[in-house]
């Protein structure tokens, strides 16, 4: 069988790949911007170990990546021995998933209003990013949300640094995406900007530590409400 996990919700989408990777010891693990080829065919030629179900799964999906193994994958589609997991940390082209026929496909979504709630990051826009994110609150847990709003924030470092072909997160961006990221840039001046980074940064440590005055959700808010 052949399974595809994908979509904004990247915790969720996580924990669904956990289940995957606890249900067998039989496990072959691939990403497939750093595996080699060879190694990933190797796995699905394989034999199972002791009658054990395999499963081979291949992370961080991109049409580039998978091409040379569509193919191949496509044959397991009715195999009751072997499961393809497709795992990736953002939506999929739907282009390749119409390639990948008799997969089942589950697409882990966010709330409508949390992209927009990225594109307003940036200083001035303290009070109206407060009460989205309370909002936001109300549907997800606040650790997804600041997962987001720090991979938000880093993304836009980069871009301040140039070429946008130079990270793995930007490189494979559309233009109209890298023009919509840059037009918020331009809002943010970069001292400013790499200082609020700081402060996510200091937020995670200090909740992997304990050691928060206030509780994580609070903290952000604060943050939040005085930083922008």
């Amino acid at each position: 069988m052949i399974y595809v996990l994908h979509g904004e919700d990247a915790v969720a989408s996580r924990e669904k790949l956990q289940e995957f990777l606890k249900s067998t010891s039989n496990v072959f693990v691939f990403d497939l911007d750093k595996s080699s080829g060879i190694d990933i065919f190797n796995a699905f030629e394989a034999k199972s170990l002791f009658q054990d179900k395999k499963i081979i799964i291949l992370q961080d999906i991109k049409s580039t990546s998978i091409k040379p193994f569509i193919a191949k994958i496509l044959t397991f589609s009715n195999s009751k021995d072997t499961d393809i997991v497709l795992w990736h940390d953002d939506a999929i082209d739907k282009r390749l998933l119409e390639k990948l026929i008799g997969a089942k496909v589950t697409a882990f979504t966010l709330p409508k209003y949390l992209f927009p709630f990225l594109d307003n990051l940036m200083p001035g826009n303290g009070s109206m990013s407060f009460e989205t994110f309370q909002k936001l609150k109300e549907q997800v847990p606040p650790e997804l949300i600041f997962y987001h709003i720090i991979k938000r924030i880093r993304v836009l470092l980069m871009l301040s640094y140039g070429n946008q072909n130079s990270f793995s997160e930007t490189s494979s961006m559309q233009g109209w995406q890298i023009q919509k990221l840059e037009s918020q840039l331009k809002n943010w001046d970069k001292n400013r900007l790499l200082g609020f980074f700081r402060n996510l940064f200091e937020l995670e440590i200090g909740a992997k530590t304990s050691t928060l005055p206030l509780s994580f959700s609070d903290q952000l808010d604060m943050l939040i409400k005085t930083k922008l």
